[in-house]
């Protein structure tokens, strides 16, 4: 997948969410999954209210991290998708 890194945008005056991407993938056979992908290094993650409802031992598993840009500026990353069989 390719995709830019999204900006952050304001929920409440006091709730702004970090930059992140959707997810919700389904497949016969398998248990529909929705998550978000944060990135790594972001201010915002740390008082982001979702994320910080995820047990704090699960959160690195919604982070990816992004290396170091390319000849064209293009950062890479891999963020894994695990669906549970029904």
């Amino acid at each position: 997948m390719r995709t830019i890194v999204p900006g952050a945008y304001s929920v409440t005056k006091e709730w702004t969410r970090p930059p992140h991407v959707h997810f919700k993938v389904a497949r016969r056979g398998y248990r529909e999954l929705v998550t978000q992908m944060y990135f790594h290094g972001e201010p915002l993650n740390g008082i982001d209210k979702l994320l910080l409802d995820v047990p704090e031992a699960d959160r690195a598993q919604l982070i990816a991290v992004l290396g170091a840009a390319d000849a064209a500026g293009v950062r890479a990353g891999r963020f894994n998708l695990v669906m549970a069989k029904v």
